[in-house]
């Protein structure tokens, strides 16, 4: 138990880095852009959900079909092909969504002159923003990063630049041993002068030590795997 305890002491303290800190859309020539994006990506969570719900729906078929015969085996199997369709169905909705997405928010970099070419350097330094420090550097067409906050969570991240977009891939360790977790996920950072909007989307998460304390921590905070939470960094002084 005091293991738990401090797991999820420190889990607490990373979880801080996804609350939500969406601002509304505003009235503009971009606003329909990010209108649509919004409904994209409401329209995406929605489908994670049901995706989740058709996914165990699906195990529940399976044992069914394992443990049946006869007629009752043949309508289990039935029913475990019908919900093995609408996954199917819904993962493809899913990635349209996703790929919604992605297109709107090109054109509202594009709209708000992000798109404009500028240079690497602009995005290089020290970067700080609720509790988390970055060190990026960047040449050409390429970005790297690292992160950490006092807690002693820390990662790194690669990305494609695009003007003042960056598209990112992830990983991160918060803890060690029996105490620690592996975190993976990928980001799009917006920059504006000395302001960085950050859309990070959690995609997996892991004990690096599978324990009975890690494992609960894990199922605790399971319900982010998939969330787009924004946060604001500024440059360091």
């Amino acid at each position: 138990m005091k293991n738990l305890v401090r797991v999820l002491l420190s889990v607490s303290l990373l979880a801080v880095t996804f609350a939500i800190a969406a601002a509304p859309a505003s009235a503009g020539p971009c606003s329909a852009y990010v209108k649509g994006r919004n409904l994209a990506f409401d329209k995406a969570k929605k489908l994670r959900q049901v995706i989740a719900r058709e996914k165990s729906e699906i195990a529940v078929a399976q044992s069914r079909v394992a443990v049946l015969s006869g007629e009752a085996e043949a309508a289990a199997k039935k029913d475990l092909a019908e919900h093995e369709g609408l996954l199917k169905w819904y993962e493809q909705n899913l990635k349209n969504e996703e790929g919604a997405v992605a297109n709107y928010e090109e054109l509202i970099a594009k709209c708000q002159g992000a798109g404009t070419p500028t240079s690497a350097a602009q995005w290089a330094g020290r970067w700080e923003g609720r509790g988390w420090s970055y060190r990026l550097s960047a040449e050409g067409s390429s970005l790297e990063y690292a992160f950490k906050n006092a807690a002693g969570a820390a990662g790194t991240g690669t990305c494609t630049l695009s003007g003042n977009v960056a598209h990112c891939q992830w990983k991160m360790r918060n803890g060690e041993g029996a105490n620690g977790t592996d975190l993976t996920g990928t980001e799009t950072l917006t920059r504006s002068g000395d302001t960085i909007t950050a859309e990070r989307r959690l995609a997996t998460l892991r004990c690096i030590v599978s324990t009975p304390d890690c494992e609960a921590v894990v199922r605790a905070m399971s319900s982010l795997i998939g969330r787009s939470e924004t946060t604001v960094w500024q440059r360091a002084k």
